[in-house]
């Protein structure tokens, strides 16, 4: 088996996992109260999304990476999974805080050296 077919498989496995939990546990009973359209537009939405959202994202992705950026292909592939898992929550991290994830924050304006106001 290739990598793609066993993320496949796994993907499934966990689409598959998180219905079992939901099914055993009962809780959506208390919850959802869908019709049968409500059903057949889950379905259709899921198909849709598995057909034609996510390969075209990754098709237009692989595009404009090759077109934008080429000399970075495969940057990253030498890397263990660890160090790529480590660069994506600190990219994320610095990305949802403004870029100010890991700077020292002064409370007297522009960075001057101190941490603390100037007494007056």
């Amino acid at each position: 088996m290739n990598p793609s077919q066993i993320q496949n498989i796994l993907v499934v496995c966990l689409i598959f996992g998180f219905a079992a939990m939901e099914v055993i546990s009962y809780r959506y009973r208390d919850t959802v109260h869908a019709t049968a359209n409500d059903t057949k537009l889950e379905l259709f939405m899921f198909l849709s999304l598995l057909a034609i959202t996510q390969p075209l994202a990754i098709l237009v992705t692989g595009k404009l990476g090759q077109w934008l950026a080429p000399q970075y292909k495969g940057v990253l592939a030498d890397w263990p999974w660890w160090a790529m898992v480590g660069l994506l929550i600190l990219w994320t991290t610095s990305r949802s805080t403004g870029g100010t994830a890991f700077r020292t924050r002064h409370c007297c304006g522009p960075c001057t050296g101190r941490t603390t106001r100037p007494s007056t």
